[in-house]
């Protein structure tokens, strides 16, 4: 062979190996993005069968509390009925009417009541009413401390009491009586 057969040979078999070479590193990163996909895709199927498991568990979990709702139901019965006797119904307020009412009278005050006004507060129904009551200071502050703690839900957003004159018909006499104004908000069905 010749010196210039050899460098021929020796210059295919180089380009063989390039080639070669460039052929091996395509097959091995084909190789490798397709592994790459293979175990993204088995990632993706794990955490969707994980979060299958977890929505199936939370299911689960309701599910015996419902039924444990259910168990006891009887035993709840009682809370939930006064908490509904503590709201007031749009379709009757008459009942939260006379409970002021009631409550003027005991205490000897005497009760302005202004029309109930329903809303959507927070997410609440409520009613809010202003009403003025005049009488004896410590009855005025014992009818406010009854509307606190009575049967109803109820917020003050605003109480004024102050001391008015108030003439006595007939005679030119006055007698100071106190004289509280409130809004307050009452929960309703």
């Amino acid at each position: 062979m010749s010196n210039k057969e050899t460098k021929i040979n020796i210059g295919e078999i180089k380009k063989g190996r390039v080639i070669s070479l460039v052929f091996s590193f395509l097959i091995l990163f084909f190789l490798a993005f397709s592994i790459w996909l293979c175990f993204s895709k088995v990632r993706e199927t794990s955490n969707k069968i994980f979060s299958t498991r977890s929505e199936i568990s939370l299911s689960e979990i309701q599910i015996k509390e419902v039924e444990q709702f259910k168990a006891k139901y009887q035993y709840y019965l009682p809370n939930l009925k006064r908490i509904d006797e503590a709201m007031v119904d749009p379709q009757n307020p008459l009942d939260f009417i006379r409970f002021l009412e009631n409550f003027a009278d005991n205490y000897n005050v005497d009760l302005t009541i202004s029309p109930l006004v329903f809303s959507e507060e927070q997410n609440f129904k409520t009613a809010s009413v202003k009403f003025t009551a005049k009488g004896n200071f410590s009855n005025v502050l014992y009818f406010i401390k009854e509307i606190e703690s009575g049967a109803y839900l109820v917020l003050f957003k605003n109480l004024t009491i102050e001391y008015v004159d108030e003439r006595i018909s007939g005679s030119g006499n006055s007698v100071k009586k106190t004289k509280a104004s409130a809004t307050i908000s009452v929960l309703s069905k």
